[in-house]
């Protein structure tokens, strides 16, 4: 049983809404504890519901690949299923920084005096510290943040039509069409 389509629109809307929310961009928002773990909450939860739905995928192309033996029967689909997996793992591996950034600030939020005394201390803990929390600092704090949630909703966007190429065929809509015939024809 295929359950990769029950899965995949999970994490496709918590991670529209989140990169939705990134976008969104205030001075009292910016600094408000619930505003921040609200996105953190998303794109969390949305990276690791994508994960399972990038997991059930590979299911489903190895189920597609024993249902068709004949690899003549198989050869049109390869390159649009791999297409589509590639951008897949670009959107995960998007996500997935993003995720851990936020995994960090909240930490760092929920527990401020301890991160104060790691980065007042001395040996590996310290530096190990300062390195994670210099990456969460660049990923979220910086308009690199922009960057990601930008490129990571449009690797969805196209990841999702190849998806939906898959499915309904390349002329179910004008965007569709458009992704299959530029990245796979």
């Amino acid at each position: 049983m295929n359950i990769h389509p029950l899965i995949i629109h999970f994490p496709i809307a918590l991670l529209t809404v989140y990169a939705i929310c990134e976008l969104i961009w205030s001075r009292r928002l910016a600094i408000s504890p619930s505003w921040i773990k609200l996105k953190g909450f998303l794109v969390i939860v949305g990276t690791l519901a994508a994960t399972a739905a990038y997991i059930t995928g590979d299911w489903a192309q190895d189920a597609l690949r024993q249902q068709s033996p004949d690899p003549a029967t198989f050869a049109p689909l390869h390159n649009l299923i791999e297409v589509h997996s590639q951008f897949a793992t670009f959107s995960l591996i998007v996500f997935w920084f993003l995720a851990v950034a936020y995994i960090i600030k909240l930490l760092r939020i929920a527990a401020p005096h301890a991160a104060a005394t790691l980065a007042a201390g001395e040996g590996w803990k310290t530096y190990a510290f300062r390195f994670v929390a210099r990456f969460q600092r660049v990923v979220i704090d910086t308009p690199f943040v922009y960057l990601f949630a930008i490129g990571g909703l449009l690797l969805i966007m196209v990841t999702g039509a190849l998806g939906g190429s898959l499915v309904y065929g390349p002329d179910v809509d004008p965007f569709v069409t458009f992704v299959y015939k530029w990245l796979i024809k």
